[in-house]
């Protein structure tokens, strides 16, 4: 038998209910709960609780409603009520009182209050109940005036002890939080008088601050003042009192300048200046200003004058600093004459120097000319000895000479460049030749490497360029004894009009240490001693090499280490030849002599064949002008088969690469109109490749039926696309049958596969294959693939639109440029649904093309997470 207490909770507030609920229960209380007073009396109608909590103010039935049924009733009177007040206004004592409230407790109320309560509650209800009854009480009304008004009350005595008692409890409760309101206001009085303490503390500090500040400025030899913003002086430091003469730097306070002695002019420039500073609310900083002597002398200022801001902001005044810079003017004056001297007397050197070397050259052409002459008659082996060590004597002595002369026009300024057309693989393979003979005779090998993206045609100066190779080259020749050397050119930055080129030459030779690095580019200056004894030399050739790529725009340096061979580097800036067409090289690696691949003659041809590329697809044009412009052809662009034969009637053609699904006109009916002999195209006869997004068998023999030449399908390998237009650009198209390509009709398409299935989770790009599609340039693909990004969203609104409209016909259309869009940037996952929505679209089950369409979202957000991932 469960002998728990049960407790009616009669509370209209969810909240309230729930939380006296759950604090009784976990007192080991039965708990019932009414949401007002007439439910209250329903539930009692069949059950008799033994306490009953109720709220006050509640609809329909308050809580001193229900308390006097409760009380009125023979069968619910001895049931103790409890009820929930605010204790807002002492009525409320007399309202419990006369509807019989046993107890009455106070919101909000403590937990421990509230148990504590209900149980003394019960326990005097049960005491109460062997007790006699007070008949008097219960006959009799006790009048008595309360609060000022007169009040009879029929309660027994024990209802009154109760509440009374509550109510002392209640007095005692807000006596508690009134004593811990009185502690914190200790605790707060304690940190008032502690930050009181720290406060006199931090003006203590403060002051002692202020002292020092005021012991510095009063004693720096640079001149302050400060004035507001009338510009009246408010106060200076000793060294500006002494300057205007002052006593003491307190007797300027309330002065202007205009009574410091100024002259006229000067006070009314000061004053001007004061109020561009404070108006204009910004410094002006390190200003010369010269004043002259009343005995001649001149005395020169640095000056510094700043706006002075109140608490707000607002500025009030200026501040300013006077430097006295005289002697340092003085000796900067100096040295100036110093240097212009020096200069002069350098200049008068480097003169010297190129009258010099022009008059020894003279002499010196005589010499190797008669010495040329000399080894062509008949010698004796011992003459033929002779003359061969003059021969290069002489070359060495004109080899410095040339150098000498070379400095002596960069010291006087009459050192040039030119800006002709060069061929910057030309310039390197004649350095290369001339120094692959030496390399050789050492055993070393010699390479040169020259990336494709390099172009060749530009405005330079070949000669200063050639120059500066061969010194890099030839000392790496010179300073290394086994191994190899090797040049390299590659694009550093680029412009539409502009290249700048990084050469280097590495070679495996005896290095250099990092403490000697400082050297290498100054003039007549060598590593150390040893070297200019062992491998000779002016010490000029760095020197001039530094000079001239710095002419050129670009830098020189080098990367070394003791012993481990040596980098040496510059950079030099190209302008574009207005022709010129990127057209891509091999880097060639070849020992002894390299091969640096000049433009040949069949170059020059591919850069006057003319490519028609019709291509409705953006990213499907920049991808196949990618590759055709990198093998040096000359491509045009036309967007649907209506522009490719206005194109075809305006200019010559000699190959046209044709898409097969287009907007207003598509390959077949282009294709059908450039072969009609009574149209406007200039040569009904060219070459025309189809180019679609796969090849199903019979796709083929449909565009050979229709008029074209030979078939390529989408993605466009650059390889075979290159391949197609060497055969039909050159003599071997006659003999070329388009059948025979081993690319045979399918029975579909690889991504058709599995095309009913879902995409899988693999990467959203085939990385590998998709750079390889752009001929290796990574930078290109991300541009590519953020441009596919930002028009995707258009597309799959254009797909949701021909879904909702049901055509089917314009949904197959769109998917399928998409399709081949993707298949070209190697995007996988939205190859494959865009193949699938096409698929859908020519069955016309458009019901299908619902998860599709959301499968192609998906995979959309896939691909934009991934592009921002792509490393730069």
């Amino acid at each position: 038998m469960n002998s728990k207490k049960e407790i009616l909770i009669v509370e209209d507030s969810m909240t309230q209910a729930l939380k006296l609920e759950s604090i009784l229960k976990r007192h080991d209380y039965q708990v019932a709960v009414a949401r007002n007073g007439i439910e209250g009396l329903s539930y009692l109608k069949d059950r008799l609780p033994d306490l009953v909590i109720s709220d006050i103010i509640m609809p329909g039935m308050d809580g001193y409603e229900l308390c006097k049924h409760i009380k009125s009733s023979d069968r619910l009177k001895g049931i103790p009520v409890i009820l929930l007040t605010a204790l807002s206004d002492t009525e409320d004592v007399i309202k419990a009182l006369e509807c019989k409230a046993n107890n009455f407790l106070t919101k909000p109320y403590d937990e421990n209050l509230l148990v504590s309560r209900i149980n003394n509650t019960l326990l005097n209800h049960g005491l109460r109940k062997s007790e006699t009854t007070d008949t008097a009480g219960e006959a009799g009304c006790a009048e008595f005036f309360f609060a000022g008004k007169k009040h009879c009350i029929t309660s027994d005595r024990a209802q009154i002890a109760d509440l009374l008692f509550s109510t002392y409890e209640n007095a005692i409760q807000k006596n508690r939080e009134l004593e811990e309101a009185n502690q914190k206001l200790v605790v707060m009085q304690r940190k008032l008088e502690k930050d009181i303490v720290d406060l006199e503390r931090a003006e203590d500090k403060l002051q002692n601050q202020k002292e020092l500040l005021d012991n510095i400025l009063f004693h720096i030899p640079h001149l302050v003042f400060w004035k507001n913003r009338q510009s009246i002086y408010l106060g200076c430091n000793n060294s500006f009192a002494k300057v205007v003469k002052l006593s003491s730097p307190k007797n300027i306070i309330g002065k202007t300048d205009y009574d410091l002695g100024w002259k006229r002019k000067e006070s009314d420039f000061y004053l001007q200046f004061d109020k561009k500073v404070m108006d204009g609310d910004k410094p002006i900083l390190n200003i010369e200003k010269s004043k002259v002597k009343t005995d001649g002398t001149v005395t020169n200022f640095l000056t510094s004058n700043v706006p002075l801001r109140d608490v707000n902001g607002n500025v009030f005044g200026i501040l300013g600093i006077y430097t006295d810079i005289t002697e340092q003017v003085r000796a900067k004056e100096e040295l100036v004459r110093a240097k212009e001297d020096a200069e002069s007397a350098n200049i008068a050197k480097s003169e010297f120097l190129a009258n010099m070397s022009h008059e020894i050259r003279t002499p010196m052409n005589g010499i190797i000319g008669m010495t040329g002459l000399l080894l062509d008659s008949r010698l004796t082996p011992e003459q033929l000895d002779y003359a061969e060590t003059i021969r290069n004597s002489s070359d060495a002595l004109l080899a410095i000479i040339n150098d000498i002369l070379d400095f002596s026009k960069l010291e006087t300024g009459k050192f040039e460049l030119e800006n002709i057309d060069l061929n910057i693989r030309t310039v390197i393979e004649e350095v290369t030749d001339l120094l692959a003979t030496e390399a050789y005779d050492k055993g070393l090998k010699f390479t040169s490497l020259v990336d494709h993206k390099v172009p060749s045609l530009l405005v330079g100066d070949p000669g200063r360029l050639r120059q500066i190779l061969m010194n890099l080259v030839g000392n790496g020749i010179k300073f290394t004894e086994k191994g190899e050397v090797v040049v390299h050119a590659k694009i550093k930055e680029e412009t539409d009009t502009s290249v700048t080129i990084y050469f280097s030459v590495t070679d495996t030779g005896i290095g250099i240490s990092q403490e000697k690095k400082y050297n290498l580019f100054q003039s007549f200056t060598q590593i150390d001693a040893s070297t200019t004894r062992r491998y000779g030399g002016t010490g000029l050739g760095l020197a001039i090499s530094k000079r001239i790529a710095d002419m050129m725009g670009g830098q020189i340096g080098v990367e070394s280490r003791k012993g481990k061979g040596s980098t040496f580097w510059f950079t030099a800036v190209f302008r574009k030849q207005s022709a010129a067409l990127d057209i891509p090289h091999t880097p060639v690696k070849k020992p002894v002599k390299p091969v640096v691949p000049p433009r040949n003659l069949a170059e020059d041809k591919k850069q006057k064949i003319r490519i028609l590329l019709t291509e409705d697809n953006f990213v499907n044009q920049k991808v196949a002008l990618k590759i055709i412009e990198k093998d040096g052809h000359h491509v045009d662009v036309a967007n649907n088969g209506r522009e490719a034969i206005k194109a075809l009637e305006a200019d010559h053609y000699d190959l046209v690469l044709m898409d097969i699904l287009m907007p207003e006109m598509d390959g077949f009916e282009a294709t059908a109109e450039i072969r009609n002999p009574m149209s406007a195209v200039r040569n009904h006869d060219i070459p025309i490749i189809a180019m679609t997004a796969y090849a199903m068998k019979g796709d083929r023999k449909k565009c050979l039926e229709a008029g074209m030449n030979d078939y390529i399908s989408k993605p466009v390998r650059p390889q075979e696309l290159l391949s197609k237009i060497d055969i039909w650009t050159g003599k071997g198209k006659e003999d070329y049958s388009p059948t025979s390509d081993q690319a045979q009709d399918q029975e579909q398409p690889p991504a058709q596969k599995n095309s009913s299935c879902k995409t899988d989770k693999r990467s959203p790009v085939d990385i590998e294959k998709a750079i390889e599609q752009v001929m290796g340039d990574k930078d290109f693909l991300k541009e590519l693939l953020q441009l596919f990004v930002k028009n995707l969203p258009e597309q799959i609104e254009a797909l949701k639109t021909a879904l909702a409209g049901g055509d089917a016909q314009e949904l197959s259309r769109i998917a399928h440029t998409l399709k081949g869009s993707s298949a070209n940037l190697r995007v996988n996952g939205i190859n494959d649904v865009a193949l699938r929505l096409e698929q859908i679209g020519k069955k016309g089950n458009l019901e299908e093309a619902r998860p599709a369409l959301a499968e192609l979202v998906d995979e959309f957000i896939r691909l934009k997470e991934y592009i921002d991932k792509i490393d730069d």
